[in-house]
């Protein structure tokens, strides 16, 4: 078995703007809550949580061997922010350290931020699963 090929340009392109929607959609649910000074002046760790995209992406598309393992962790990432932030935050669960406001603006900025991750899970699942196989005809 050969070495992974380098992907496309047109691959490339794809799962960075998939990973550039996911990063956006935080950046517009932190706006929406909190201001967009909070995204300006990172208060709410914007560039901290933008490193993992980012790191995630690079080895993906600089490390042939290392691209279906990088491809599960940004898989991972986008499942952990569509779950855990687009879903579980919005709801007032008592497990939750603070008390989430039930407003159609805090919807909205959670349904953004769940949306926005996936083009992630859509682009990468189909790459770690492989191309579908059309049904077989009788």
């Amino acid at each position: 078995m050969g070495r992974p090929a380098v992907p496309s340009s047109r691959r490339m392109l794809l799962v960075g703007a998939a990973i550039a929607i996911a990063i956006l959609g935080s950046l517009a649910h932190n706006a929406i809550e909190f201001g967009i000074g909070s995204v300006l002046v990172s208060q709410n760790g914007e560039l901290p949580l933008a490193f993992p995209w980012i790191a995630g992406f690079l080895t993906w598309w600089r490390i042939p061997q290392a691209r279906i393992p990088a491809a599960w962790f940004l898989i991972a990432l986008a499942g952990l922010n569509l779950i855990g932030g687009g879903i579980i935050t919005v709801l007032p669960l008592g497990f939750l350290p603070f008390e989430p406001e039930q407003s159609l603006t805090h919807y909205l900025a959670h349904l953004i931020y769940g949306v926005a991750q996936l083009p992630v899970l859509a682009v990468l699942l189909r790459e770690v699963t492989g191309p579908a196989t059309a049904p077989r005809q009788a």
